[in-house]
């Protein structure tokens, strides 16, 4: 394969993983459709609703934020089926394990009644499956949850229950009333062979009584024209994160990134680096003084260093290049102001024969120390 078609499948790959990546971390999330009155799966309420459409209740969907109810002047039942909700979500007021309406409070104690289903409690040792005694007949109950009433005291009043607890109660609260149920598929559409759990649900929110009956749609995702505009409105990142525009542009963004991340450059070509040049003569003479050293035949060393100090001293005293024998090279270096003692040691040591270490570097040492003296003059 050429180096350009392969380059070609190196850039779809990364352009196909980075589409596949967006699509999993930003897709809009889909709706908790568990007890909603739209859905017509087994955890839907779409039966239950046209149930009460087909009797002629006057029961109807609630699409806008759950607190504008309290705006309504008529008494009314607002139902509320709370979705199944991973663990680490929050729970919202209402369903905490106090079973109290939480926030709507006051709107209860003004004559309204809060129907909600899908209440937080610890499980029991009840059998799952279990058939329950209701003021409409049996009704079907599939959870081991149950309320304890000696936690709760006189102020609930059970409505279904057996000996491990309540599962459907209510509290009388000012002139309203809090219905809580455990489960939140006490009607679901898998319940429609059991017309019993129908008949409960619309008595517990009043059917009888011709109160108009709202079904909370908003906490399933659901929003009226209104409520939708005044929202995105609100937040505009929150808008243009739902819609497809914003997920293609995350996507080229994060495209651009992996591809100048895995390039590695930005203008041109890549440049190869050159091989570092290898200097054969400092190669060499590293190589030796190792031989050297480990052999501890330092009279090698003495012998060019030696000369090559004799010489260096030579032409700094304007004496040329000619060798010199000790005597005259003293008594240039004495007519220069130098010690005629420190270069006799310096030309003893040269003729020393297998010198140890000790005795190299005290060598040195003289020589250095002649170069200090010819610095300072």
């Amino acid at each position: 394969m050429s180096q350009s078609r392969q380059r070609l499948w190196t850039i779809g790959a990364i352009l196909l993983g980075a589409m596949l990546l967006g699509v999993l971390l930003f897709a809009p999330a889909s709706r908790p459709n568990s007890g909603s009155t739209y859905n017509s799966n087994p955890d839907g309420y779409a039966a239950w609703y046209a149930f009460m459409q087909e009797r002629g209740y006057p029961i109807q969907r609630w699409q806008r934020p759950p607190h504008d109810i309290e705006a309504l002047n008529a008494p009314a039942t607002f139902v509320r089926v709370h979705p199944e909700l991973p663990p680490d979500m929050r729970v919202p007021a209402d369903m905490q394990s106090e079973c109290g309406p939480g926030s709507f409070q006051s709107w209860v104690e003004d004559g309204n009644t809060l129907v909600v289903l899908g209440m937080r409690q610890p499980p029991t040792t009840a059998p799952f499956d279990t058939l329950q005694d209701s003021p409409v007949g049996e009704v079907r109950i599939q959870t081991t949850r149950r309320l304890d009433p000696a936690a709760q005291g006189t102020e609930v009043e059970p409505i279904v229950s057996d000996r491990y607890g309540m599962t459907v109660w209510e509290r009388a609260l000012g002139d309203g009333r809090a219905i809580c149920v455990i489960t939140p598929h006490l009607a679901a559409n898998a319940y429609q062979d059991y017309p019993n759990n129908f008949a409960l649900l619309a008595r517990l929110a009043g059917a009888d009584a011709g109160r108009p009956i709202w079904v909370d749609e908003y906490i399933h995702g659901y929003k009226d024209a209104v409520t939708a505009t005044v929202e995105r409105q609100e937040n505009v990142f929150d808008y243009l994160s739902s819609t497809p525009l914003f997920v293609a542009f995350l996507q080229i963004v994060i495209v651009l990134i992996i591809f100048l991340s895995a390039a590695n450059r930005r203008f041109g070509p890549a440049i190869a680096l050159r091989p570092p040049e290898t200097n054969n003569s400092q190669a060499y003479i590293s190589a030796l003084a190792g031989a050297i050293y480990k052999a501890e035949r330092y009279e090698f060393a003495t012998d060019l260093i030696g000369k090559a100090e004799r010489l260096k001293l030579q032409q700094a005293l304007g004496l040329g290049t000619v060798p010199l024998s000790d005597r005259e090279l003293r008594a240039a270096w004495v007519q220069c102001g130098g010690s005629e003692e420190e270069l006799k040691l310096a030309l003893r040591g040269e003729r020393r024969r297998r010198p140890s270490e000790t005795e190299l570097l005290d060598w040195l040492q003289h020589w250095q120390a002649i170069h200090r003296a010819e610095d300072s003059r």
